[in-house]
């Protein structure tokens, strides 16, 4: 079981877990990230959109020795 607490911060226990997988997860939807397909390129915003979830972006052999400093 993992539970988050953050500093300085009055609750603790499931509303604070929560919000930080909320917010990990979002992060990890990040366009500028490349890892998943994105539906509509043209749509606004710096995260991934696509109407069926979320699916791994194809990596080509090139990309995969380049970590872009991550």
């Amino acid at each position: 079981m993992l539970e988050v607490e953050y500093f300085e911060e009055v609750g603790t226990g499931l509303g604070p877990t929560l919000e930080f997988y909320s917010l990990v997860s979002k992060e990890f939807a990040r366009r500028d990230l490349k890892l998943w397909r994105d539906g509509d390129q043209s749509l606004p915003g710096a995260h991934v959109h696509h109407p069926l979830g979320l699916f791994p972006a194809p990596m080509s052999t090139d990309d995969s020795g380049n970590d872009k400093g991550l």
